[in-house]
């Protein structure tokens, strides 16, 4: 059998599978501290609430399974920004591009981001609050059926480019706090998409369903503050779908410099996380990030599949 249309074939099935409920439906992400604002819309970014920073400008491009020719592939573009100054209502507000691919399946969400943080001052902790939030946009949900290779492996019979267009909400609530000796926790639960997909593609001879099924995640951070310019990042998110187990993902990092981090972390899929980052200075206020992100896994299909690298850029200013 041809090599393409054998990875085309295993990406249909677990797309299929996807459009069942039973396997994650959402775009996922090693260096998810970077992009908590789409997994929850009530994150308070590190660097706006810690560093002071005004606003966040950041780019994530995601390339899963590297040995298969039509593999998932994710890219996503960011604004945040917020107040969190002022003792009670602060505003959070932002914007998302999201492009997630996977062979002849592709989804596009625009995404706008508001939430508030309640801030409050009280004699065991420094400072903290709770912050709600919510994402609302529309998605596109586009089906290249004309192209599906495998259509002699087991033909579906469409031969247009189907698109779909949806609403899509999602919302969270976070505790956050930062304590005497400037340790900063964050705790939250999401639901990422309140309002999914749900379409049938169909012809006079066949039909298949698209259902996107809702997900719930809590998310955890804990940063242990060493110096002015370094620190310990303990995180971590676990995420629950429908038919599917509780999925866990831990990461430990650690800025050792002013310039540089290394991470390293662990999925309970038996992924492995390996990240490196460097940081830049430029003017008075702002910083450059760039991370990367490499995820070998212990399981045996790692040799078909191939393994899963990241790129996130940031910069900030204040």
């Amino acid at each position: 059998m041809n090599p393409k249309k054998t990875g085309i074939a295993l990406i249909f099935l677990l797309w299929m599978c996807c459009s069942k409920g039973i396997a994650q439906q959402l775009p996922l992400f090693t260096q998810y501290s970077e992009y908590g604002g789409l997994i929850n819309a009530s994150h308070l970014p590190f660097q706006i609430y810690h560093s002071k920073k005004k606003s966040l400008y950041g780019a994530a491009y995601r390339d899963q399974w590297t040995n298969l020719p039509d593999r998932p592939r994710t890219m996503a573009v960011r604004i945040e920004s917020a107040t969190t100054y002022k003792k009670g209502v602060n505003l959070i507000y932002g914007g998302y591009l999201l492009n997630d691919r996977i062979g002849v399946f592709q989804t596009t969400e625009v995404k706008a981001r508001l939430g508030g943080f309640f801030r409050t001052t009280n004699s065991k902790y420094k400072t903290g609050g709770i912050a709600i939030g919510i994402n609302f946009g529309a998605g596109q949900y586009r089906v290249d059926l004309a192209n599906l290779a495998y259509t002699d492996i087991d033909p579906i019979l469409f031969q247009d480019n189907t698109a779909v267009i949806y609403p899509d909400v999602g919302i969270g609530i976070s505790y956050v706090g930062q304590f005497e000796n400037d340790d900063y926790l964050q705790v939250g639960l999401s639901i990422p998409q309140m309002f999914g997909l749900d379409h049938t593609y169909t012809n006079d001879r066949k039909e298949f369903d698209v259902k996107r099924v809702a997900h719930y995640y809590l998310t955890s951070s804990y940063y242990k503050i060493l110096s002015e310019d370094t620190y310990i990042e303990l995180s971590g998110w676990a995420k629950r779908v429908k038919n599917l187990d509780m999925n866990y993902d831990f990461l430990f990092r650690y800025k050792f410099s002013e310039h540089m981090w290394l991470g390293i972390g662990a999925n309970s899929s038996a992924i492995v996380h390996t990240e490196i980052g460097a940081i830049m200075k430029y003017g008075s206020n702002g910083e450059f990030r760039l991370g990367y992100s490499y995820n070998p896994t212990l399981y045996s299909h790692s040799v078909i599949f191939g393994n899963i690298h990241e790129v996130a850029l940031s910069f900030s200013i204040k």
